[in-house]
Order: structure tokens, then C-alpha cells, then sequence
């Protein structure tokens, strides 16, 4: 990962849920400079940020957020019970499957990038 940080736009969608944006109750438009930001949650390394674009990433229906890693970021692996969509929009973000993580084994994302990790 080069000294940028990386920053995804990470959104989750529920493997049984049919959710469209057509049913949302209001617009949304929103430019990066607008963008709140906080410490990710806990589940993540220190260090992460995000910006929950739109919906709860508690819950069970689709949700849109970015996240924003410090450049030599690692994510433990893990697993999630909903599909992941991954956009990288700066920087390098390495990827992978696995039960651990394996820093010489991962697919390197540049910007533009996409992966779909599907749920397990």
C-alpha cells in the first residue's frame, strides 16, 4: 500500500433482503468533502474511519458506508453474514480470501477497483 490512504466505499447487502433505493424516502447527494467521519467500530484494528453514507450497519438491509485506512493497514480475517461490495477510491487496498490473514497472498485493488466477498 503506497503512503495514501486507502478509501472504499464498503457497502453490505443482506443475502435474503431485496432492497432498492427506489422504496428510499428521500434523495441523497453527497460529494466526498461532505463526508462525516468517526472512528470505525471496534470490530476493526485502530485506526480505520467511516462514514456511514446511508442506512445501519447494525441491522439487516442494505448500507452504504465509506472507510478510510491508514497506509499498511491490516484487517484480521474475518467473515460476514451479508455480501460485501468493495470500491477503492484512493490508494492501494490488497484483498483476499482465507481463515488468516496471509499479507503475501492478497489481490491488489487500485483505484477503481472492485471485489465482491461473498457472505459466509
Amino acid at each position: 500500500m503506497n503512503n495514501r490512504s486507502a478509501l472504499l466505499i464498503v457497502s453490505f447487502v443482506a443475502a435474503l433482503l431485496v432492497t432498492s433505493f427506489a422504496g428510499a424516502e428521500q434523495q441523497l447527494i453527497q460529494n466526498e468533502h461532505e463526508a462525516k467521519w468517526s472512528d470505525a467500530p471496534a470490530m476493526l484494528p485502530p485506526g480505520a474511519k467511516i462514514d456511514v453514507v446511508q442506512g445501519d450497519p447494525g441491522g439487516t438491509a442494505l448500507y452504504t458506508a465509506r472507510l478510510k485506512f491508514p497506509a499498511n493497514y491490516k484487517i484480521p480475517a474475518h467473515s460476514h453474514p451479508t455480501d460485501e461490495h468493495v470500491t477503492v477510491l484512493s490508494g492501494t487496498l490488497y484483498m483476499g480470501m482465507g481463515d488468516k490473514l496471509d499479507p503475501e497472498g492478497g489481490t491488489a485493488l487500485t483505484v477503481g477497483g472492485f471485489a465482491l466477498m461473498p457472505a459466509r
